[in-house]
């Protein structure tokens, strides 16, 4: 607002903009109309002294008049960086306006800070100068209180609501953890028994479900990883068709569902962490084949597909794996969509709504992303976009990597001894040498043993962090200052730590995460000692 304006003669009184405008030289209607309004207005000089208030602002500040004019205006107005917007406003000719500035006015009943929609407006005589200031103010400490206490409300509900779902999850996981160390002791006990017994053709058998129960209680374990904030991915490169395949089977088994392929023969190779995308898939079938119970069909395709910056899909531009999975279910109501991806929404009666968020989070911790669509009645189409590799060639699935078993030396240190014992098993079934070390000093003072007697290390298995002793980081760095060569592989069940995101930059050969199996171990300890150069001839000396 920018008007001309010139001064009244009333002493005490300016004119402010526009005002002759519309009310003449009427000074006793200016007043009435001024008095009237609840805003508190005053007038400043270039000084930014008070020159006129109306009956609002002096009632404001319990004082007269002439208590208030001639008082620059931090005197009466306690709040920051007021002389800096003065001296803009005045300077540039420019109103500016705040909502729900702090502000203290001197003499106000009750003291303390206060809440204001404060303006400060220019007032301009005929040649456009600035020649005074019209300050203008709303008290709005009621409104923002009551908006604090209703936010206060709402997180509380929220956090109650929240309790609640958390309360109803763990009551989940409990339930599904306790069936799979059912099944775990279960079919243990059973081969101990087989074993006892003489029934040694069965003992195998049990121990492959046994395993079996393992690796599902393993997959809990990295959803609720991937859920949280950790379990960003480990990256290989991977041929996709494979392994959507296998995941295809394993999700809609037992199921009578139908499945319908459509993949490009020149489908590109993708940097993924194939548990996580394993994950991801799986959650996406298993929910298509929750919604129809009575069977049905699915249709998977997979093509390249390149995104311009103007496409109205929310990726970078570049080249991605379309990933496309349709079902012939009852679809998803538009009210339900929106929230589809949300955590611990779930319109499932015994569903927990973990695995569609777990979708969500993993899509985007790969750089990709993942969208819904569903009309209602006629299914609905899941869409998972992934980067195409920057690499040159894909490695094969875990299980795929044959290896021989090599006379290595290897050095495991845990503080954890049920680690040290399965692992040391794992390793001499591996046909290798095996000495344990409870912590970082041990096994250093272990190693450089073994160099003296020269019964070298081929490789050292380091905890990634130890209780009271040296963690892995640590060890390592004492490791190489006796020997630079050496060969370290970092073991965790923490798949977030910067080392364990990225351990060729600590040193590390390999990492392998808990928990794992001897065919998991053969693999990492495989690739690990065939970077380390000389090593294959210092094994086949041993």
């Amino acid at each position: 607002m920018q008007h001309s304006c010139s001064l009244l003669e009333r002493p005490g009184v300016k004119e402010l903009p526009g005002v002759r405008e519309v009310f003449g030289d009427d000074r006793a209607l200016l007043e009435a109309v001024l008095d009237a309004t609840d805003a508190k207005i005053a007038y400043l000089d270039l000084a930014f002294n008070f020159v006129w208030i109306n009956f609002a602002f002096e009632e404001a500040t319990n004082r007269q008049p002439e208590d208030i004019i001639g008082k620059n205006y931090p005197v009466v107005c306690h709040d920051n960086d007021s002389e800096e917007v003065l001296r803009y406003v005045r300077d540039s000719g420019v109103s500016v306006s705040c909502k729900d500035r702090p502000l203290a006015l001197s003499g106000q009943s009750g003291g303390g800070l206060t809440y204001w929609d404060w303006s400060l407006v220019p007032v301009k005589d005929a040649a456009g100068q600035v020649v005074g200031l019209v300050l203008s103010l709303r008290e709005t400490t009621g409104r923002k209180r009551a908006d604090e206490e209703r936010k206060k409300l709402e997180l509380s509900v929220h956090r109650a609501h929240k309790l609640e779902s958390l309360g109803l999850l763990a009551g989940g996981i409990a339930h599904d953890f306790n069936n799979l160390l059912a099944g775990l002791f279960g079919y243990i006990s059973l081969a101990r028994s087989y074993a006892q017994s003489g029934m040694v053709h069965k003992v195998g058998p049990a121990l492959d479900n046994a395993l079996s129960a393992f690796e599902r209680a393993k997959a809990l374990t990295q959803q609720l990883i991937t859920f949280s904030r950790g379990g960003d991915p480990q990256r290989k490169t991977l041929a996709i068709e494979p392994l959507l395949r296998n995941i295809a089977g394993l999700a809609l088994s037992g199921s009578n569902i139908s499945v319908e392929w459509d993949v490009g023969e020149d489908l590109e190779l993708c940097d993924v962490d194939e548990n996580q995308l394993s994950q991801a898939l799986g959650n996406i079938l298993i929910n298509a084949k929750d919604v129809m119970p009575g069977g049905g069909r699915v249709f998977i395709s997979a093509k390249n597909v390149v995104i311009q910056q103007s496409s109205s899909v929310e990726l970078a531009a570049g080249r991605y794996v379309l990933i496309s999975v349709r079902d012939s279910g009852p679809g998803i109501l538009q009210a339900h969509l929106e929230h589809v991806f949300d955590p611990f929404f779930s319109t499932k009666q015994a569903g927990r709504g973990l695995g569609l968020s777990i979708a969500y989070s993993i899509a985007k911790k790969h750089g990709g992303a993942i969208f819904v669509e569903s009309d209602g009645g006629n299914g609905a189409v899941f869409s998972l976009y992934l980067p195409v590799s920057s690499g040159a060639a894909a490695v094969k699935a875990a299980g795929e990597v044959d290896v021989e078993k090599r006379k290595w030396s290897v050095l495991v240190m845990d503080d954890e001894e049920m680690i040290r014992e399965v692992v040391s098993a794992m390793l001499l079934a591996l046909g290798c040498r095996v000495v344990c070390a409870r912590n970082g000093q041990e096994a250093v003072k272990i190693y450089q043993t073994a160099l003296r007697e020269r019964e070298r290390f081929d490789a050292v298995i380091l905890d990634l962090t130890v209780r009271n002793g040296l963690g892995a980081e640590e060890t390592l760095r004492a490791l190489s200052q006796i020997d630079p060569s050496v060969c370290a592989i970092v073991s965790s069940g923490y798949s977030n730590s910067p080392l364990m995101l990225a351990p060729l930059d600590f040193g590390f050969k390999a990492r392998i995460m808990k928990p794992y199996q001897a065919s998991d171990l053969a693999v990492v300890l495989n690739s690990a000692l065939n970077k380390s150069p000389g090593i294959n001839e210092r094994a086949s000396a041993v």
